[in-house]
């Protein structure tokens, strides 16, 4: 699983990114979850970080709030569109 908290946004994104690929190297990343329940904030370029690992993993989104519940929502139907 990996997990998010805090806001996802400009910096952060590209740091997320950095991350992502080192996750996905030294672990199995199908049946994979994304634990968004203390994220706060997400920004496009969070969203599109998000949209990769979705793309590239078909992970589950794991939302607590109305708000969480949003980000996964756009994530996943933004993924499946483009």
């Amino acid at each position: 699983m990996l997990k998010l908290e805090g806001r996802i946004v400009g910096p952060w994104s590209d740091e997320l990114i950095v991350a992502w690929a080192e996750f996905a190297l030294s672990h199995r990343v199908q049946n994979m979850a994304v634990d968004l329940r203390e994220v706060t904030y997400m920004d496009a370029s969070g969203m599109q970080v998000l949209r990769q690992i979705y793309r590239e993993t078909k992970a589950d989104f794991l939302a607590n709030t109305p708000l969480t519940e949003c980000f996964a929502n756009q994530v996943q139907q933004l993924a499946v569109s483009n």
